[in-house]
């Protein structure tokens, strides 16, 4: 069984360099994708092969032009300075 990057029901953005590339086509004003815009968040609803289908019937995408809408960040608080000083 292969490994996922994303799971169902995980929030993802389009990746922002392929956004760019998608914006960039002469056929942009008719892209649905482009149209929402570069934040505008998807649910990944399940995969098929290596497809990663999206609910509300948003399309499919490969996994490798999807990111996590929101990455988890370590606070400052939670950063160890032991040894460092």
């Amino acid at each position: 069984m292969n490994r996922r990057k994303f799971n169902p029901g995980d929030e993802v953005r389009i990746l922002p360099e392929w956004w760019d590339v998608l914006a960039g086509d002469k056929h942009a004003r008719y892209n649905s994708y482009v149209q929402r815009g570069k934040d505008h968040i998807y649910v990944i609803d399940h995969y098929e092969g290596n497809d990663v289908y999206l609910v509300n019937a948003d399309g499919w995408w490969s996994e490798d032009k999807l990111v996590l809408a929101f990455a988890v960040e370590e606070s400052e608080s939670e950063i160890n300075i032991d040894g460092l000083l």
